[in-house]
């Protein structure tokens, strides 16, 4: 995941946007936004990250603050499967 792409999307686009794309990137592969991405994964990944960023944003966190806490989330994700 790419933040700077993250932080386009969240700046660029409405929740309902992101869903949407998200929503039709699943089911089709279309990249309606033409969203950054190596790769699939990173293209979806970009887009879930959006929404989490947004719905976050919605509840009172900025960007930045809202980024971190989805990094943290994965990183307590990755950090006991490393061990």
């Amino acid at each position: 995941m790419k933040p700077a792409v993250v932080r386009a999307l969240v700046e660029a686009h409405e929740l309902e946007t992101l869903e949407r794309a998200a929503e039709t990137f699943e089911t089709s592969l279309e990249n309606t936004l033409n969203v950054e991405g190596g790769d699939d994964g990173e293209i979806l990944s970009h887009l879930l990250v959006s929404i989490f960023v947004k719905k976050k944003m919605a509840k009172g966190l900025a960007l930045n603050e809202a980024l971190r806490e989805y990094s943290q989330k994965v990183r307590k994700i990755i950090a006991p499967a490393k061990k």
